[in-house]
Formats: C-alpha cells, sequence, structure tokens
C-alpha cells in the first residue's frame, strides 16, 4: 500500500527545488545602475554626462563615473561592469543589473542619448 504523504512530500521538494533554483538565479530585467567608465587622462567627464546623474537618479537609478585605473573592484558589479567597458573600448556607458551587465555602447553624445539608453 502507498502512502499518500511520500507522494505530497515529494511534490513539495520538487517545487521547493525549482522555486530555489528561479530565485537564486534572478536578476532583475531592468538596469539598476547606470556605470560612466573612462580614461581621466584621455579625457574628463563631458558636462552633460554629469548633468545626467540627477535625471538617472529621479529614475532610482545609482549612477556610478569611474576612472578605469581609479576604483577598489572589491564589488563584484565594479569587476562586471568594468571588465565590459575595458573589452568593449573606453569610454564606454555599462548598465548593469545587480552584478550582470546588461548592455554595454559609447559614451552616448548628449543627456537625450543617455536617457534614451536607459529607457
Amino acid at each position: 500500500m502507498k502512502h499518500p504523504l511520500s507522494k505530497n512530500l515529494l511534490l513539495y521538494i520538487c517545487l521547493a527545488l525549482v522555486a530555489y533554483s528561479l530565485v537564486s538565479d534572478y536578476q532583475p530585467s531592468r538596469a539598476t545602475t547606470v556605470w560612466f567608465v573612462y580614461e581621466s587622462e584621455d579625457m574628463s567627464l563631458p558636462p552633460y554626462v554629469i548633468g545626467s546623474f540627477a535625471p538617472l537618479n529621479e529614475l532610482g537609478l545609482e549612477v556610478r563615473a569611474v576612472d578605469v585605473d581609479v576604483h577598489d573592484g572589491n564589488d563584484m558589479a565594479d569587476i562586471a561592469a568594468l571588465d565590459a567597458a575595458k573589452k568593449f573600448g573606453l569610454p564606454a556607458m555599462v548598465l548593469t543589473s545587480g552584478d550582470a551587465v546588461q548592455r554595454t555602447i559609447s559614451f552616448p553624445s548628449s543627456l537625450d542619448d543617455i536617457l534614451d539608453e536607459v529607457n
């Protein structure tokens, strides 16, 4: 005779494993941080990039402007964003969600272009 509890228990274990696997790999679908990665010996941040910080913050985005050679590099998001920018070519704008890189592009040429990239 089969015990009904064992069938339900197996089902609950399977559901828990599936739920855990979905949650453990979860990355928000929208960017959470905008990185402006550049080489300070080659350029300074354009005024429109600096002017984008407040509007991006108002959209709920964290903004980081980083000289590729000056960073702490301890945060996985720092490492991922800097690596993506170096591979793409500097200067670069990197959109991340958590520690996952969503997209890397060249520096946009205006504030409107920056805002278009994040929407």
